[in-house]
Formats: C-alpha cells, sequence, structure tokens
C-alpha cells in the first residue's frame, strides 16, 4: 500500500510539473508571437522537452500515469490544459488544470464516486470558438 501510494504522489507531482512547463512555454510563445499555441505549435517550436513535444502531437500526452490534454481558444487569447489519471485511484487520486492566470486547481471526487476525469466549467469555457 505505501508504494502504490508513494507512486502516485510521484505521479501527481510529475502532472503539476508537465502543467507549469507547460505554462511557461505558452508564455513565452504568447511574448514572442503575440498569441497562445496549440499543443502541436508548442511542440514544433521546440518550447516544451522532446518526449513532451512528440506526446503533444497525439494528445492526450500520456506521461507518468497520467493523461494531458491541452486546448487554446480559436482567437489564441487563452489556453488551459487539464491532467487526469489514466486509471483513477491507481495512477493518482487528483485531477489537475491551469488556465491562462498560470493557477493550477485540483479536483478530488468523494470516495467511492466515479472517476476523478474531470473537466472544470473554467476549462471548458476556453473550448471552441
Amino acid at each position: 500500500p505505501h508504494l502504490q501510494s508513494s507512486k502516485k504522489v510521484a505521479n501527481e507531482t510529475a502532472a503539476i510539473s508537465t502543467l507549469r512547463t507547460l505554462m511557461t512555454a505558452q508564455e513565452i510563445y504568447s511574448t514572442k508571437w503575440g498569441g497562445y499555441a496549440t499543443a502541436t505549435q508548442l511542440g514544433a517550436c521546440n518550447m516544451v522537452d522532446a518526449l513532451i513535444a512528440t506526446a503533444l502531437k497525439d494528445l492526450p500526452l500520456e506521461k507518468s500515469g497520467y493523461k494531458i490534454e491541452v486546448d487554446v481558444k480559436s482567437n489564441l487569447t487563452a489556453w488551459c490544459a487539464i491532467a487526469y489519471p489514466v486509471t483513477a485511484g491507481k495512477t493518482g487520486d487528483r485531477s489537475f488544470y491551469i488556465t491562462t492566470d498560470g493557477t493550477i486547481k485540483y479536483y478530488l471526487p468523494a470516495e467511492g464516486v466515479g472517476t476523478p476525469v474531470w473537466v472544470p466549467a473554467t476549462y471548458t469555457e476556453y473550448v471552441g470558438s
């Protein structure tokens, strides 16, 4: 039990780190080109490491027990990313998301209630136009 718990914590930490990497890449991209980038553009510009860049071509990115999705508003003025466990309760317990403001938030479902694969309202408002 302790080993699995430690692994979940490590996976969650890696997911948060990936979201921070994406935030940094988005800010650099926005400063340089005046708008936020799609996942493919981040990879093509080498704004993220090779592992993330390769994986971003086939979203969702699967890394360290988490799936990570990136979306950009159609006018490139906002972006967001969500990270959720590949296998809820086994590879991680919480889902995380980050938006243009750079704040990472999390969702922890009630014990025994579904999976933590969750898309918050602040994520869905950026999807589409």
